[in-house]
């Protein structure tokens, strides 16, 4: 993904601002550092958004088939010993942990210059924001607290829709029981949070390589057409 949206990004550069290279005696490589990589980052930035979410679930079911640390393994762990309420705390960390990295990347994304709403031709143009920090960043707060109310509410209605038992399903509030209640809590919590730390680290290793990889093959089809 990361691959196809560095290409994408790499040929949609201004056509005109090639020519100004050429024009004044830059080749294939000052194009790519001067022009293409510049034009690229909105459409690089987008495919980042989308990978770092399926990175993290791609860690988990690489440490659920074969690891021996991560959320993976404690999953499988929890499935071994038929702990349902583990699960189902699992899903809500990693559902929560890939939301905030797909926000985290699109916001460093956005602070290097990055408009996913410009033109692809237009390189790095700045959107003009229509309101202050503040009110953008409560604005922001409140389209998260939307998002989460509306689906912690389909969550609810769905359990009541399924008619399962609750024994396997498990609402909202049995999963803030099972992290939070007393001494076992805190044993949940350090379970998840050690699961969850190693995790992102080999997310982030595998990532930001695969990331660089893909550049440099983008890179390398662009200079080389011949590849």
């Amino acid at each position: 993904r990361d691959r196809v949206a560095a290409v994408t990004g790499l040929r949609a550069a201004s056509p005109t601002s090639l020519e100004v290279v050429t024009a004044f005696g830059g080749g294939r490589w000052h194009q790519l550092v001067k022009v293409r990589l510049r034009a690229s980052v909105p459409t690089l930035a987008s495919g980042l958004c989308i990978s770092a979410p399926a990175a993290i679930l791609g860690t988990m079911i690489g440490d659920y088939l074969g690891g021996q640390n991560g959320l993976g393994v404690v999953m499988l762990q929890a499935q071994q010993g038929l702990a349902v309420d583990r699960t189902w705390a699992i899903a809500l960390v990693s559902t929560a942990v890939c939301g905030l990295t797909f926000g985290i990347t699109a916001a460093i994304a956005r602070r290097l210059g990055a408009d996913f709403d410009a033109p692809l031709d237009t390189g790095l143009v700045r959107r003009r924001r229509n309101h202050s920090w503040p009110v953008s960043a409560a604005l922001t707060l409140l389209r998260l607290a939307g998002a989460v109310a509306f689906g912690l509410l389909v969550w609810v209605l769905l359990i009541k829709a399924s008619g399962l038992s609750s024994y396997f399903v498990k609402s909202p509030t049995d999963v803030w029981h099972y992290v939070t209640n007393g001494d076992t809590g805190m044993q949940n919590r350090e379970a998840l949070l050690q699961g969850l730390v190693q995790t992102v680290k080999d997310t982030g290793l595998g990532w930001l390589a695969g990331t660089a990889v893909a550049v440099l093959a983008a890179s390398a089809l662009v200079l080389f057409p011949a590849v």
